[in-house]
């Protein structure tokens, strides 16, 4: 009897063994994951976004503020930037560490949610358990992605909602709109939410006071308040810098990623320039197209004009895609936009990549039927599944990818966690219990309508991927990391598998221009351009052996041809700058004003930002004998930079110029 009574009293004291025992399986399977994957180099070089954010974090540790809109929304990297600067400047494993803290709270909040809604503790232990080992969940804890974060803090969106639900007071109102704020500013999808989460805790208050509430009115007003200066500074920063009234610019151009002839539903990829495609190439199109220069604001206009023109002028080929990305989003195939996602997944773990390939299904299948029967069983549930559809609705219009998504899988994980539990009672009473047809027949319809939809055979093939790409993709990770032996083996086992492949000969130049053997370095870069001879690199690289060799007229000429080829590439504009300013040089030292003066002149339009070519120009000009328009040169110079020790020098030896040495005053 005492036994029973001290086990007794244990369940009833002990309210957090679940959420803990959940945080702790959570913890120790992600730590698992990175020490697997820290041994490999397409791990600690991810690229792309993931070093875009990066760079974007290190660059504000060292004090440079951005002076330009945001093209992706801000807190990301600020958020690394501040656990940067706490963690030594670490900007690599510190936002991976802290999305583990995270994503494992998540999974104890999913835990007592479930358990609280069905009032079953073993629908705590189905949810919780089931996202500490969910597949994708592991993957984006431990990549520098917005995936991991924007879907804790929904997890978090939605306890908090449903802690309110119970008591609605002032703190309680607040809370859940200021993670609203956070995701906001995390990705600007979740602006969507802003007419939802209000509605529902509006709806809340009057339901646990029967009655409409001026308090909690008063307290929604506060919090909403507190949201608008939450995203205030971000919206100002892009109003001053030319990016509208928005919180990141890229909206328009996902648009018209997502909406053109050639769309697929699923990657970011431009018609024109690939999945490779910069910002500046975009813009630049824009504004060529347009004929002028134009804002942030104007260049996203613009985009989505153009998406919007499809659907005037294609609207069956563009319902047609909708509907494609439309069955992307159940479909069990899980599309990689960042990373070839399954080859990565199964070098780090051959076995979670085949619990990842089985995850989804699993999920969405049980998942989906479980949310048809819950919305009507729990209504507790319904907040959940609304927020999850509005993030569906969201993302349609773009394109469909794994991190994309991501969000909605914790509420298919409840679903999943609705449909077990009844699936155990359906067995209990017996498959043959009187009327049980009757009662469940609609759910059999959704679950038998989204098995086609999930297993059946996916518009994009994203199951695997040639060997060549792979290896092509190992390989630039090595390069990144500087292991120049072991991207050299990659790049040649590439080219073993296909001698064309783009961009691989290449990059083997780049390894040979690193060790300064220019020979072998030209060799490969011509043998790039002699089947991709507008490549952009290989022409630019060309330039660079070019000029180490001194044969600047060669390498002006290669410069030349990789800013036809693509005016954005600024390291080809920066290189043509250099040889006009060293061609310029070389002209004044055997008395060549004139040509001296053309050259600094082509160095200036090239570069028109280069303080050192003004000053040089500025110095020409008088060479020329114009002394007067020289000075206003160098005068207009010094009124923006009055510090530069060039410019000060120039013009104070103007008026000794002929009596001076030209050359020793030029940088």
């Amino acid at each position: 009897m005492k036994i029973r009574t001290n086990l007794s009293q244990f369940r009833e004291i002990a309210p957090w063994v679940l959420p803990l025992s959940v945080a702790v399986i959570a913890t120790v399977i992600r730590i698992l994951y990175l020490a697997a994957a820290a041994k490999l180099p397409t791990f600690l070089s991810p690229g792309m976004d993931a070093e875009i954010y990066r760079k974007w974090a290190d660059s504000l540790i060292q004090g440079n503020s951005p002076d330009i809109p945001f093209f992706r929304a801000p807190f990301y990297p600020y958020f690394i930037a501040v656990l940067g600067k706490m963690f030594h400047g670490d900007t690599f494993w510190s936002i991976r560490i802290i999305q583990i803290f995270f994503s494992s709270l998540s999974a104890s909040l999913l835990a007592v949610l479930a358990r609280r809604w069905l009032d079953s503790s073993l629908a705590g232990w189905i949810a919780g358990v089931g996202w500490a080992i969910y597949g994708l969940s592991i993957y984006f804890d431990g990549e520098g992605l917005i995936a991991s974060l924007y879907t804790s803090f929904f997890i978090l969106l939605i306890y908090l909602l449903d802690h309110h639900r119970n008591h609605p007071t002032l703190l309680r109102t607040i809370f859940p709109i200021l993670t609203l704020g956070i995701l906001t500013l995390l990705r600007a999808n979740a602006l969507l939410w802003w007419i939802v989460v209000p509605v529902l805790l509006i709806k809340q208050s009057n339901f646990y006071h029967k009655r409409f509430d001026i308090e909690q009115t008063r307290n929604l007003i506060i919090a909403i308040l507190l949201l608008c200066m939450i995203v205030t500074p971000t919206i100002l920063h892009n109003l001053r810098a030319g990016g509208g009234f928005a919180i990141s610019t890229q909206g328009g151009i996902n648009l018209y990623l997502g909406n053109h002839p050639s769309a697929t539903g699923a990657y970011a990829v431009d018609p024109d320039f690939g999945n490779d495609w910069t910002r500046e190439q975009i813009e630049h199109r824009a504004e060529d197209i347009e004929g002028r220069s134009l804002t942030a604001a104007e260049i996203s206009r613009f985009y989505t004009r153009l998406a919007w023109k499809y659907w005037t002028t294609s609207p069956v080929d563009a319902i047609e895609l909708t509907v494609k990305k439309f069955l992307l989003i159940f479909n069990n195939r899980e599309i990689g936009n960042n990373r070839v996602l399954l080859p990565f997944i199964h070098e780090v773990s051959p076995l979670l990549a085949g619990w990842v390939k089985i995850n989804f299904a699993l999920i969405a299948i049980l998942g989906l039927s479980g949310l048809v029967y819950g919305w009507r069983k729990f209504t507790n549930l319904r907040p959940a599944i609304v927020l999850a559809g509005v993030h569906l609705f969201g993302i349609l219009p773009f394109f469909i990818t794994a991190r994309y998504r991501f969000p909605i899988t914790p509420v298919l994980l409840i679903g999943s966690t609705v449909s077990l539990i009844y699936l155990t009672q359906i067995f209990k009473k017996g498959l043959m219990e009187k009327g049980l047809f009757r009662k469940y027949w609609q759910i059999g319809i959704v679950a038998l309508t989204t098995t086609i939809i999930v297993l059946a055979p996916s518009s994009v093939h994203v199951d695997s991927m040639p060997i060549d790409q792979w290896l092509f993709h190992q390989a630039n990770a090595a390069l990144r990391l500087n292991r120049l032996e072991i991207a050299t083996t990659k790049f040649h086992e590439v080219l073993h598998e296909n001698s064309n492949y783009k961009d691989a000969a290449l990059n083997l130049g780049v390894i040979h221009l690193r060790q300064s053997d220019f020979d072998s370095a030209g060799w490969y870069f011509e043998r790039e351009l002699e089947t991709y001879p507008d490549n952009v690199k290989a022409l630019n690289n060309m330039g660079v052996v070019e000029e180490r060799n001194d044969n600047l007229q060669e390498s002006r000429a290669f410069y030349q041809q990789a800013l036809l080829a693509d005016p954005t590439h600024l390291d080809a504009r920066i290189n043509l700058a250099r040889i006009y300013n060293r061609l310029a040089a070389q002209a004044m030292q055997i008395q060549d004003v004139e040509s001296a003066y053309n050259y600094q002149k082509l160095a200036l339009e090239t570069t028109p930002k280069n303080l050192d070519y003004n000053v040089n120009f500025a110095v020409y000009t008088a060479a020329k004998g114009d002394i007067r328009e020289a000075e206003r040169l160098l005068r207009d110079l010094l009124d923006v930079h009055p510090d530069h020790p060039g410019a000060s020098r120039a013009f104070a030896l103007l008026s000794r110029f002929e009596e001076s040495d030209s050359t020793s005053i030029i940088r």
